[in-house]
């Protein structure tokens, strides 16, 4: 076995550029939410506050705001998501 192979192979993994960004991020254009737009679209909320509230609570992170969403939808028992549904939520989830 080989260490200097090991080490090709991970130098070929990390080699290339990756630019990761939250659901939301801050361009030149301004601020970009389309994907937690996408996000909160599955869950069938489409309300600008309900989804400015996801933001804030979550912070642009994916797993929070699904987890999040997932709680709002088994608080709303079938029925449409509202803020109060989300701030439920939020209130049983750790998401400092």
């Amino acid at each position: 076995r080989n260490d200097y192979n090991e080490y090709g192979q991970l130098s070929s993994r990390i080699g290339a550029k990756w630019e990761l960004k939250g659901l939301c991020y801050q361009n030149k254009e301004g601020l970009k939410n389309e994907d937690l737009k996408t996000l909160c679209s599955y869950f069938n909320i489409e309300d600008k506050k309900a989804i400015d509230l996801v933001f804030n609570l979550a912070r642009g992170n994916f797993r929070k705001s699904e987890k999040l969403l997932k709680r709002a939808c088994e608080f709303a028992d079938g029925k449409a998501v509202e803020l109060k549904h989300i701030e439920a939520a939020a209130s049983f989830l750790m998401l400092g």
